[in-house]
Order: C-alpha cells, then sequence, then structure tokens
C-alpha cells in the first residue's frame, strides 16, 4: 500500500524529524516504527548555504551492491540538504519483467524502493523527483504512445502517484538568498511522431520556455541551476535525436541556449546520459554538467576517447553523481560543482564566484 501524507505548519530553514507508526486496522498498539528526517529551505532572503546532490539512470538490473546502489551511502555522507533524481528513476522497458500494466510498473518502484540503501538514503534526506521516458513508458516515448495495457498517460500519472509530483511538473526550487534551482519537465509537452513530421518537433513546449525566460530574469538569486532530465548542450552522439543538443531539436534548443545565455551565474545540470561530462557551448558559452548514471555498470554510451574542444571534463564508463555546495563567507558567497564516483570520490570540481548582474 502506498501512503501519502501533505505537512503544513513546517518551520523554514529548520531539520524536522519524523516518526510514522503502523498499527493493524482497529488496533492501538504500533506493530512498526520508521523514523526520519529532512530539511526545510531557508527564507528567500537568509544568507544561507546549502548542500545538495544530483543523480540519474538507476536501473535494477544494474545494480552494484546486494542492498541496493553505492552512490546512496556516499551521497548521505555529504549531508545534502536535498537530492535531485533527474528521471529514469525505474526502467519499465528493461529486465524479464517490462511494465506492460500498471500493476508490473508499480512492480518496478516497489522493488527499486524496497532496496536497503535507498530507504535508508530516504530517511534522512528531502527529495525531487523528474520524469524521464523509461519512467514513463519506453525509450524515447511521446504522448499517445502505450506499450501492452499501459499508456503514456498511464506512465505520467503513475509517476505522480510514486513521487508526489505537484501538479506542475515544471518548478522552482529556492534555498535562500544565494541559490535557486529550475526543474523542468521534459517528458509529458514533447510533441507526438505524427506532429514532428510536419513541424519542428518540441521537448519542453512554449509555455513552459515561456515561463522559464521570465522566472530566470526576475530572479534575484545568486546562483541559478537549471535542471533538465535530458542534455540541452551536451555534445550527443550523432546517431541521437531526443534532446536540445541533438540537431532534430535545433529550433527548440537555439532558443532555450539563448535564454541561458543572457542570465549570469546560470548554470545547467543534466541526467539521462550514461557518461560524465562538463561542457560549454561554442556559440553561447552555457555551461552544462551531466551526473553520469548510477552504477559502473550502467554506465557507456559515449565512444570516443579523445574530448570535443567544447569538453573541459570527459569521464565515461563509469558511473557517479553531481554534488554542490553554497558556501558562505563573510557576505561573500561561492557555489563549488562537483561530480563524483560511485564511491564519492570527487572526479572534477570547479567554484564558481558570482559575476555581476545584468
Amino acid at each position: 500500500m502506498l501512503f501519502r501524507s501533505k505537512l503544513t505548519g513546517l518551520k523554514r530553514g529548520t531539520r524536522h524529524e519524523v516518526v510514522i507508526d503502523a498499527r493493524p486496522t482497529g488496533g492501538d498498539a504500533p506493530t512498526s516504527s520508521l523514523e526520519g528526517a529532512f530539511n526545510t529551505a531557508p527564507l528567500p532572503a537568509a544568507s544561507a548555504g546549502a548542500a545538495f546532490a544530483v543523480m540519474s539512470c538507476q536501473q535494477y538490473e544494474d545494480l552494484d551492491r546486494p542492498d541496493g546502489l553505492a552512490i546512496y551511502p556516499s551521497m548521505l555522507r555529504g549531508r545534502p540538504d536535498f537530492m535531485i533524481n533527474t528521471g529514469d528513476v525505474v526502467y519499465y522497458d528493461h529486465g524479464p519483467v517490462h511494465a506492460l500494466n500498471e500493476t508490473l510498473a508499480r512492480y518496478h518502484w516497489a522493488r527499486m524502493y524496497a532496496l536497503p540503501t535507498l530507504r535508508d538514503f530516504h530517511r534522512q534526506a528531502g527529495a525531487f523527483f523528474m520524469r524521464d521516458d523509461h519512467d514513463t513508458l519506453t525509450d524515447d516515448s511521446r504522448p499517445g504512445e502505450r506499450t501492452g495495457d499501459l499508456t503514456f498517460a498511464d506512465g505520467l500519472r503513475l509517476f505522480r502517484e510514486q513521487t508526489a509530483l505537484p501538479a506542475e511538473s515544471y518548478r522552482r526550487v529556492r534555498w535562500g538568498r544565494h541559490l535557486e534551482l529550475w526543474l523542468l519537465e521534459g517528458r509529458e509537452h514533447r510533441s507526438t511522431r505524427a506532429a514532428d513530421r510536419t513541424t519542428p518537433p518540441v521537448i519542453l513546449g512554449d509555455r513552459q520556455i515561456d515561463w522559464l525566460a521570465t522566472t530566470l530574469a526576475a530572479s534575484d538569486a545568486t546562483f541559478r541551476i537549471v535542471v533538465t532530465a535530458t542534455p540541452v548542450v551536451g555534445p550527443d552522439r550523432a546517431t541521437k535525436d531526443d534532446n536540445l543538443s541533438n540537431a532534430g531539436y535545433r529550433d527548440e534548443g537555439d532558443r532555450v541556449r539563448a535564454i541561458f545565455a543572457r542570465q549570469r551565474n546560470l548554470m545547467v545540470i543534466t541526467g539521462d546520459r550514461h557518461w560524465q561530462y562538463v561542457s560549454r557551448d561554442p556559440a553561447t558559452g552555457v555551461e552544462e554538467w551531466s551526473v553520469g548514471a548510477a552504477s559502473d555498470r550502467h554506465a557507456g554510451g559515449w565512444n570516443e576517447e579523445t574530448p570535443r574542444p567544447q569538453h573541459r571534463f570527459l569521464r565515461i564508463r563509469h558511473g557517479g553523481y553531481l554534488s554542490g555546495t553554497v558556501a558562505v563567507k563573510g557576505d561573500v558567497p561561492t557555489l563549488t560543482l562537483r561530480l563524483h564516483g560511485t564511491d564519492g570520490t570527487v572526479v572534477f570540481s570547479d567554484e564558481k564566484k558570482p559575476a555581476p548582474r545584468n
């Protein structure tokens, strides 16, 4: 049984502890108990620090330890205020049991989040979940599609059921004076394959892009981070055509990159690609960090050993995650982004100091 409860009246900038007791129907005494905790965001005007982690692409068949995935205890050692999962939280279309109906789809979620390393992490840190293709239906799935008895619309609804995704799935997360994050929705606003044959294909759509441009320009946060399920900058493989860094989505990709280029102190973090990289778009200077796959077994996909000119960093055949921290010394904030291996080892890092705003 899935249990969800909305908490109200929480204090800002506070660590809250939670105890959940379970008892039989009609019983008085608890028969089991679960403890947990999470941090709430400080007020937007508070000159506060922050710590967060970002991960992507966890496939059950590619677990790297019997109790789950090594990145979860590694991320937890960084004591994050929150974690963002950019998507492919489960893989409906992989493994011996494909999600051909709602019951099998829920099975994918249940077996993944019964794993001890995942349960232990989520008891101690808050999380934001984003959709991608494999946790909605199938690879590069679009509106109107189905597999067996499971439709794309079912997949959107089940993701919301499992993660408590808000009604408007693209949203902003403000964490004090110095950090604001934009979590984009790259699945439900995507154009259909039939529409793509007659009009330029879209992933984000006009309404979301207009919201993104308006809210980025209005934000007074020192550092602004856009988190996207799929790349905006890349580079990606020439054989792919499922994200804004690919040639098939050049119109929308150019539009979004131009919006980002007008903003100072902005970085992009992406999931979906199974290798880690840091790159800068040669046309606009927009910087993108790819967090990589959740395990070494799931890493791969980039076949070139030599980095391209836009790569500041490239690491293939290894999984991992990203961590970020905002530190305030005196009244000067800095943002440090790091790419980690699955064991928590830092493989690349960069400290960002605020540039003057336009």
